[in-house]
């Protein structure tokens, strides 16, 4: 089990609570605000779990643990987390479709959500962000960085495991250059995974390198919050409103590891308060649902419902949907995963115990 860090699920409620502003609110639209909230999302996953497989290495390295154990362990806790909600909301999505709701997939739409890699056909294939689970394309980013990662970081050694941060945020920058040198659509670096790669990468060198000292915290925060503005102020051409919008993700490893060092902070304990605390615990759910579920689902609603009170009750129904999901389907999961677990290692360690006798 994980030590809880006091602060990121207050971070994961401001991620997800971005996303949603930008993608129910009218007014938010122009500040790509959803943007910036799954940057955030990107950073602070990099540095969660490239910290863990960090530990797991150091375990393996002292012999208290083996690669084949922490491996099954890693995709284990993904497969248990992520697959669940996400499945389920593709197969209600293509069962809505089938009998006459909108939208009704196509066969390549199902086949990368299926598979994983709708990042990839919004990157090259198709035209149009799509409406109900657009926001499922950096799912897909995160479960392919998982992919390779966990076997990277496991193999190896702790001390060079930074080096590997270092060559893929490298990657991830010549991959971002290239494309728009070679004018390349900007989706491509947006939903690319290269260069979210990168962010992710990003958050696990400030994990493992970043000399803490706890008092930027706020002021990368704000800074972040800022940037989005900035950037619609500023009105930067395309080149340099990149730079600033995959550049600020510094901003985000420096806010987490500074987090880490001052846990007693004002912005911890703000951070910690309840309601935000409760909307990080249930982000992702939130993120899921939010797309799909919503007044628009039920066809032409009451017309007395003004367009800026639309927005406002779908993020309620969002919460609502997410908050149900999280009481009676990830965590009885999540539960039903540690169980599995215990027998598990109370099968290996029974028979041990009696051939010592």
């Amino acid at each position: 089990m994980t030590q809880r860090i006091a602060g990121f699920d207050g971070l994961r409620a401001i991620a997800v609570l971005m996303v949603l502003a930008e993608h129910k609110l009218p007014f938010a639209n122009k500040f790509a605000l959803g943007g910036y909230g799954v940057h955030l999302f990107f950073v602070l996953s990099g540095f969660l779990v490239i910290g863990i497989l960090h530990r797991a290495r150091g375990a393996i390295e002292s012999g208290a643990s083996t690669f084949r154990r922490e491996i099954v362990r890693f995709y284990e806790n993904r497969a248990f987390r992520i697959w669940p909600i996400y499945y389920l909301t593709v197969a209600l999505i293509a069962a809505y479709g089938f009998i006459g709701g909108r939208p009704q997939l196509r066969g390549d739409e199902i086949f990368s959500l299926l598979t994983m890699t709708s990042n990839i056909f919004q990157s090259y294939v198709w035209p149009n962000y799509p409406t109900h689970f657009g926001a499922f394309w950096s799912v897909a980013i995160e479960e392919q960085f998982y992919l390779w990662a966990a076997i990277a970081f496991l193999l190896t050694p702790q001390i060079h495991a930074w080096k590997i941060c270092v060559f893929v945020i490298a990657i991830g920058v010549l991959f971002g250059v290239v494309s728009f040198v070679l004018g390349l659509p900007g989706r491509s670096i947006y939903t690319g995974s290269l260069t979210n790669f990168g962010l992710m990468a990003l958050g696990g060198l400030a994990r493992m390198r970043w000399k803490r000292r706890g008092r930027l915290a706020a002021p990368a925060l704000l800074l972040y919050l800022l940037c989005p503005i900035i950037e619609w102020w500023w009105a930067p051409p395309q080149g340099a409103g990149l730079l600033l919008f995959f550049g600020s993700g510094i901003l985000v490893a420096i806010l987490l590891s500074e987090i880490i060092a001052n846990q007693s902070s004002l912005l911890v304990r703000l951070l910690e308060l309840p309601p935000l605390k409760y909307v990080g615990r249930i982000s992702y759910g939130l993120y899921i649902f939010h797309g799909f579920f919503g007044l628009a689902l039920l066809g032409n609603y009451a017309p007395v419902l003004r367009q800026s009170y639309s927005g406002i009750i779908d993020i309620a129904i969002s919460i609502g949907i997410a908050s149900l999901s999280w009481q009676y389907i990830e965590a009885p999961l999540l539960a039903l995963r540690d169980r599995i677990r215990t027998r598990r290692v109370r099968a290996t360690v029974t028979p041990r115990a009696v051939a010592a006798e």
